[in-house]
């Protein structure tokens, strides 16, 4: 066995004329979910290559597949959010246009109806897409920067002040406040939920334990960091450099594994059953690797899992 996991590319999807900002996956269909400056979102058969087409009349900065898999929910410099039925003839409707600025980012629930929108007015919207009802609302005090939805339900969001928040929506309980004193550029959940991964512009990557409530781990690369995937195993994420380099890193052993040079911008990225997606530039590239042999069950007790399921029933 190699001392490093190898990544080949296996499909490079082209259909943008500039450059992809997100991109969502959804494994049970095998499709990508794609946005761009050009004001299109697509829909990418992974199999296949055949693409849905979806033009807007402003750019979109984030989409999102719904749990169900057969709508997604887009946002943006519109000022407004929109669920859309993943067909041929697509059929959209307004989910809400109670924004008063360019959304940054969205984040569906991978359990529930909800989506979690953050956006340049300086607040936090949780929203029901089906019924439209907006189930929570708060003031970020400064600009929002990201915001992710865990398998428990708990939403986090981060600011340009290097603020972190954690909360659950439906009992309006707050979880954990974190001040990292940092430009936080992107944040996500580990996949069972008991973690917050964050990247920063200083260049930080951060693994916040919920359980425990504190930093668990950190590591410091030299350059800007703007994007961050966790792989399904738990064990092992990936980050991505303002140098547009991935960074590929263990946890349990806390090294780093590999380091993918790409010589085309990537603001975009995310990680499923061992598929790597990304963007480069216009184009979405998929990559796959042998990390099943390298990665490990991350180091959470089933005790410290219990005592958080304890609590959440209590909520």
């Amino acid at each position: 066995m190699s001392n490093q996991p190898q990544f080949r590319v296996v499909k490079v999807l082209r259909g943008h004329s500039s450059s992809i900002v997100s991109l969502d996956v959804d494994t049970e269909n095998m499709r990508i979910l794609s946005a761009g400056l050009d004001k299109k979102v697509m829909i990418w058969s992974i199999d296949s290559g055949r693409t849905l087409k979806y033009d807007h009349s402003d750019v979109v900065r984030s989409a999102r597949f719904t749990n169900s898999h057969s709508s997604f929910v887009t946002a943006g410099d519109g000022q407004k959010l929109s669920l859309h039925k993943a067909r041929v003839q697509p059929q959209s409707r307004l989910v809400s246009s109670a924004f008063f600025g360019r959304i940054n980012e969205i984040c569906c629930s991978p359990v529930e109806d909800i989506v979690a929108v953050v956006c340049n007015d300086r607040y936090l919207r949780v929203i029901d897409y089906k019924t439209r009802r907006i189930m929570h609302s708060q003031i970020t005090h400064t600009l929002p920067t990201s915001v992710d939805v865990s398998v428990h339900g708990l939403v986090a969001y981060s600011n340009d002040r290097g603020s972190i928040q954690v909360f659950d929506p439906m009992y309006k309980a707050s979880i954990l406040g974190i001040e990292m004193e940092e430009n936080i550029s992107q944040l996500r959940f580990h996949p069972s939920g008991h973690f917050l991964a964050a990247v920063s512009e200083n260049g930080s990557l951060h693994i916040y334990s919920l359980i425990q409530k504190k930093l668990y781990h950190r590591y410091v690369l030299n350059t800007a960091l703007k994007c961050v995937a966790w792989h399904d195993s738990g064990s092992i994420v990936a980050v991505i450099g303002e140098d547009n380099h991935c960074y590929v890193y263990d946890l349990n052993r806390k090294m780093a594994l590999c380091d993918i040079v790409n010589r085309e911008r990537v603001d975009a990225i995310v990680w499923k059953e061992n598929m790597l997606v990304m963007n480069l530039n216009q184009q979405i590239v998929i990559w796959n690797s042998d990390l099943d042999v390298f990665s490990g069950e991350f180091d959470v007790s089933n005790q410290a899992a219990a005592m958080l399921a304890h609590r959440m029933q209590q909520m």
